[in-house]
């Protein structure tokens, strides 16, 4: 990471850690430039994609008009790969007040985003970060032989229940929770880590704000529903959805611990722009 970010003249004397997780976050300070880099996220999934996705849906979103981190505007914002290693680099953004929108603001926002999202055209793969679990499941690791045979034969049961891609399919965030909001001074809260957009119904989207012990995930479901005109987000429906949601978490909470990275929901700064789970 440091040494991408010295080929491209940005400072590496004052680098702060800001989460260690999936990615390793780090202010290169005093630049107002966060660089985010592959940790975890190695073990199950092509992280140069993802990330590849993640520049080009927050560069959407921003030009939408919508609350978002962007790329810096420091280093051509592409991935750059050092020894194997994905990096990208981010605009830093400071610290605003910590306390979370309404849940009826919450929701709101979530239908403003997926609005902004299927205006965009963007061509993505379908539920990418679904693909996490049965490479996980199947991998040899760390992480207990019985855990890993739960959790994939939990997932194979889901996936087979879920309704076949409907018409009604758009771009997504991929991990819309609270976690993923960064409270900014003078912006208002604004949305970030946009590494596991994708395709596929609202539902794994609208899965993340429900089960979010953040907030009243009900409350903001409902004001979801309103403001995108939906009635197909209710419990029954999100159901399969929050399911697959937990088993998810449960992946990404043994990759943290193999990597012995403590999780970021525990760890994560103020100013980070990387989710409390992916």
């Amino acid at each position: 990471m440091r040494a991408v970010a010295r080929a491209h003249g940005l400072p590496t004397d004052d680098p702060r850690v800001l989460a260690d997780g999936s990615n390793v976050v780090v202010h290169l300070a005093p630049a107002p430039v966060v660089a985010k880099a592959a940790a975890s996220s190695r073990a199950v999934r092509d992280a140069g994609a993802f990330l590849a996705r993640e520049l080009a849906v927050a560069s959407a979103v921003r030009a939408a008009g919508l609350p978002a981190v962007a790329p810096s505007d420091a280093v051509p914002a592409s991935v750059h790969l050092h020894d194997g290693v994905a990096v990208t680099f981010w605009e830093h953004v400071p610290r605003g007040p910590a306390e979370l929108p309404a849940p009826d603001r919450l929701g709101a926002m979530l239908a403003d985003l997926h609005a902004a999202l299927r205006a965009s055209g963007l061509a993505l793969p379908r539920l990418a970060p679904l693909d996490d679990i049965p490479r996980f499941a199947a991998r040899d690791g760390p992480t207990a032989a019985d855990e890993r045979a739960r959790i994939g034969d939990a997932y194979g049961r889901i996936v087979a229940a879920l309704p076949a891609a409907a018409a009604g399919e758009q771009p997504l965030h991929g991990d819309a929770h609270p976690g993923n909001l960064l409270p900014t001074a003078g912006r208002g809260w604004i949305w970030c880590d946009f590494e596991d957009t994708c395709s596929g119904p609202v539902h794994w989207d609208v899965a993340a704000l429900r089960r979010s012990p953040r907030l009243d995930g009900a409350a903001a479901v409902r004001a979801y529903a309103r403001a995108s005109g939906r009635d197909d987000v209710g419990d029954e429906a999100l159901a399969p959805w929050v399911a697959l949601r937990e088993l998810h978490v449960a992946v990404w909470l043994n990759l943290y611990a193999e990597r012995g990275a403590p999780s970021p929901a525990a760890s994560r700064a103020p100013s980070t722009n990387d989710s409390s789970l992916p």
